[in-house]
């Protein structure tokens, strides 16, 4: 597979770069038209994000897997160049073809805005970035945001446009904390202790005594061994590592803290970071705390230890969990208290020793399509009003031994469990 998909990549870079379908459109057109300094309507700048070659589709996370991304800057002035990493072509336009290299090939924009380019079999397709276009001296630097491009930025009806910004040190990251933000995080470690204590002065206490406290914002708190940070009452809020290849890591040296408490945020996405506590060992601190909080997603995440709960959740509706990995973690990977509809895909549970690794109080989980690597214990531990279902689980033996353990009492009448076994064949 992996040798393919380099075969793919190669084979893309060089469709970009050398455009090598002729059209009826003719160089010299194309040419007059640029010279003509015509505004041409698709100006812009287009990222590649995915491609599809004999009905194989592959998003931009697998192309990034192999190093490849590119894109098209296409000037109004009928100019502009095409990049596939730091590789740059000159290219002139016009609305419908580009040309590079002395041959033209034609484009089409489809339904879901995105420019597609063919040939031979092969799809490649672009969208328009949210991010400025870069320079050329950019690309050759390697100084441009690749991996991820942010959802929900396009302005739709119905959503709200996002303010990106791309942070590179611990300060801005929690600075730039605020309502219908999209924070693109460079790589590196991000130490909320380190946060706190230089900011110690002028963080605000969080209030838990004052039910009717609104609190917005980033806010420190109190634990046993030291200080956690909580971020209350912030929607709209996108914090997601700029390359998905070297992901930014989130720590916090109390084991009592939770590394990252959302109070009352909706509309919460967490893509790509590596999140966990500095020391491993037993403790009350959890990895993520989700108290009242909506429509939450989180992809490609890796939490761990030594905290109690991997992902805790209380009151919460909506939350969304997509290739996500839990694992190491003292007592546990998912606590969910009055909270509905948890779904999680493709997701790894792995290295908890506990009695109810996933725990439901009057609450809904769905888990398709998960793996579960070395949970001993009991897996699921389930109360009345709860709903627990696995759909077709990939597990080990001591995890499958973990789950018949849990099957007794109340936990066997709130759970059902789905197995290829379980679908009618033919």
């Amino acid at each position: 597979m992996k040798a393919m998909m380099k075969r793919i990549g190669a084979w893309g870079m060089a469709f970009l770069l050398a455009v090598s379908v002729c059209s009826s459109v003719s160089v010299q057109a194309a040419t007059a038209k640029s010279s003509a300094k015509k505004t041409y309507n698709d100006a812009g700048y287009y990222s590649l994000i995915r491609m599809i070659e004999e009905g194989e589709e592959y998003d931009i996370s697998i192309l990034n897997s192999f190093g490849m991304y590119g894109g098209l800057v296409l000037d109004e002035d009928g100019t502009g160049f095409i990049f596939i990493v730091d590789e740059v072509s000159d290219v002139s336009w016009s609305d419908g073809a580009i040309t590079a290299d002395g041959e033209t090939i034609k484009y089409t924009l489809n339904n879901d805005g995105e420019m597609v380019l063919e040939q031979d079999g092969v799809s490649l397709f672009f969208k328009e970035s949210t991010y400025p276009a870069p320079t050329r001296k950019e690309v050759l630097a390697g100084e441009i945001p690749v991996g991820n491009e942010p959802e929900g930025n396009d302005g739709n009806e119905g959503s709200v446009k996002q303010d990106i910004v791309v942070v590179g040190g611990l300060f801005e990251l929690f600075d730039e904390i605020a309502d219908n933000k999209c924070i693109l995080v460079m790589p590196g470690t991000y130490n909320i202790t380190d946060f706190i204590e230089a900011n110690e002065a002028d963080l605000e206490y969080w209030d838990w005594s004052d039910e009717k406290f609104f609190g917005y914002g980033v806010f420190q708190d109190e634990v046993y061994d030291g200080k956690q940070l909580i971020i209350g009452n912030v929607d709209n809020l996108t914090i997601m590592s700029s390359d998905p290849d070297d992901p930014a890591e989130i720590v916090v040296d109390p084991r009592y803290a939770q590394v990252l408490t959302f109070y009352d945020c909706d509309n919460l996405e967490i893509d790509d970071i590596v999140i966990g506590h500095t020391e491993m060992g037993d403790c009350s601190g959890d990895v993520f705390d989700l108290i009242q909080c909506d429509n939450v997603e989180m992809n490609n995440v890796d939490a761990y230890g030594s905290g109690v709960i991997a992902l805790s959740a209380a009151y919460c509706d909506d939350i969304r969990l997509d290739h996500c990995s839990f694992h190491d973690c003292y007592d546990g990977v998912i606590r969910a208290e009055y909270t509905s509809n948890i779904v999680a895909k493709y997701c790894r549970f792995s290295n908890v020793n506990s009695w109810g690794i996933i725990t439901a109080d009057n609450s809904s989980i769905d888990l398709i399509s998960c793996t579960f690597r070395k949970l001993s214990g009991g897996l699921i531990s389930a109360y009345a009003g709860s709903d627990v279902r696995l759909l077709f689980p990939n597990m080990d033996k001591t995890s499958k031994a973990a789950l018949d353990n849990s099957l007794d009492g109340e936990t066997a009448e709130c759970l059902s469990v789905v197995t290829e076994d379980d679908v009618p064949k033919g």
